[in-house]
């Protein structure tokens, strides 16, 4: 999980990006979002197998709840912290 507790456009649009690959289950966008040592430290195969993986024990059809959109509530979160 990422909170980001500052006004950062930078920290917030890569956030948003990666909620949104992870809404979309995109899951190899979300990998070429890690930074470097993060892409070393696992391979992107085992990243996608792994979350595919949470998805499924998890019965995750669908990361939003209650039709809140993931992406604006982490939004909303960095925004609290300014």
């Amino acid at each position: 999980m990422f909170v980001a507790t500052r006004g950062n456009q930078d920290v917030q649009r890569l956030v948003a990006s990666y909620v949104r690959a992870w809404t979309h289950g995109n899951y190899a966008r979300m990998y070429g979002l890690l930074d470097e040592r993060s892409r070393l430290e696992v391979s992107e195969s085992q990243f996608i197998g792994d979350y595919e993986h949470a998805a499924q024990t998890a019965a995750v059809s669908d990361p939003r709840r209650g039709g809140r959109d993931v992406g604006r509530g982490v939004n909303d979160v960095a925004r609290q912290g300014r």
